[in-house]
């Protein structure tokens, strides 16, 4: 999702929304450029493909983690 989506997506939001909308980038652990936009891999070559899906699959284990932060009680326990 880029900033053009999540503004899209925040303006659908209700009075009585209490939730969070963020890029998903925001959630990726460690050291990333400042981009917090998930690139289109379509126009370069495959091996970009990698590249992006190790962002999304970084960015899920860190939101993941967050939520774990969050809210200990949402998840099951192992």
């Amino acid at each position: 999702m880029d900033h053009i989506n999540l503004k899209i997506l925040q303006g659908y939001r209700t009075d009585d929304f209490s939730g969070e909308l963020k890029l998903l980038m925001k959630y990726k652990q460690g050291a990333h450029d400042g981009n917090m936009q998930i690139p289109a891999p379509y126009k370069e070559d495959e091996s970009q493909f990698s590249v992006v899906l190790n962002k999304i699959h970084d960015s899920c284990l860190g939101l993941i983690s967050y939520i774990k932060t969050e809210n200990p009680d949402i998840l099951p326990k192992r």
